[in-house]
């Protein structure tokens, strides 16, 4: 706050400058779950090159879509010709 005085120094009143953030906040917010989704994609990158089985794979990928998104949970279920399906 600052004093606001006439020509003569007679305290006026006090004025206060504010600033609108909420722009700043919605592009902080906006990198936050981008950098998130990169995250989410290199770890999915990683468990595609490092796993030699598509099930646990697609499990992982699935987690991460539901940590980013907020889903509460998904899983695999990965069937071949030769699994019975119930």
């Amino acid at each position: 706050m600052s004093p606001v005085r006439d020509p003569s120094g007679t305290l006026l009143g006090f004025s206060k400058l504010t600033r609108d953030l909420s722009e700043r906040r919605t592009a902080q917010e906006r990198l936050r779950r981008e950098a998130d989704f990169v995250r989410a994609l290199e770890r999915v990158a990683v468990a595609a090159n490092q796993l030699s089985d598509l099930s646990p794979t697609l499990q992982i990928a699935l987690d991460e879509v539901c940590r980013v998104s907020g889903w509460p949970g998904a899983m695999c279920t990965w069937w071949t010709p030769r699994t019975p399906r119930s």
